[in-house]
């Protein structure tokens, strides 16, 4: 077995047992949920943005060991970035996922070339970060019972969830992203 290949089965066992920053965020000021129907993985992730900056983050969900960790491994590499650093972090895993190029350097990224030789897993692996992605893009989320500019249904209904606009391309790999206007 390849080195890469091994890094790749210890790298998603090591997230997939020990998610880091598991658990709804109480100071999350951005929520997108992503759902990807064709395997039944769940992911909400919750941002807490100050300015440009995400100054904390976390997911919630569940599904395969593959979408799991990936939204492990992202939250632990979003964390201090910006909307655009993000994006750009995003555009390099998922061209690692997609052509199975890793970077020179080896990273946990750099891990996630093997999913490429599992084209269905693909959308396992970019579920999270679409749904970081539409967070990133939506208007802030309130308290349960506040009112929010995003739509004024949401403000009628705290639960309200809003389609996320593009969500990075997520239609493209089959998943739906909604953006959550209210905290509960």
């Amino acid at each position: 077995m390849s080195e890469l290949s091994d890094l790749y089965q210890q790298v998603i066992l090591d997230h997939n047992r020990r998610p880091r920053n598991r658990g709804k965020l109480p100071t999350a000021n951005r929520v997108a949920r992503g759902d990807n129907p064709s395997c039944g993985d769940q992911c909400c992730v919750y941002i807490r943005l100050d300015g440009e900056r995400i100054t904390d983050l976390s997911f919630d969900g569940s599904g395969c060991a593959i979408s799991q960790a990936s939204a492990s491994l992202m939250t632990t590499q979003l964390k201090g970035k910006t909307a655009a650093e993000a994006q750009a972090l995003f555009d390099e895993f998922k061209k690692i996922v997609t052509t199975g190029e890793a970077p020179e350097e080896m990273s946990d990224v750099a891990a996630f070339a093997g999913v490429s030789a599992f084209p269905a897993r693909i959308k396992c692996a970019t579920l999270g970060w679409h749904a970081a992605l539409g967070a990133l893009a939506a208007e802030p989320a309130g308290p349960a019972g506040s009112t929010n500019s995003a739509s004024a249904d949401a403000s009628a209904n705290p639960a309200s969830a809003q389609p996320a606009a593009s969500a990075a391309g997520a239609e493209d790999f089959g998943l739906s992203i909604t953006t959550e206007t209210h905290l509960d």
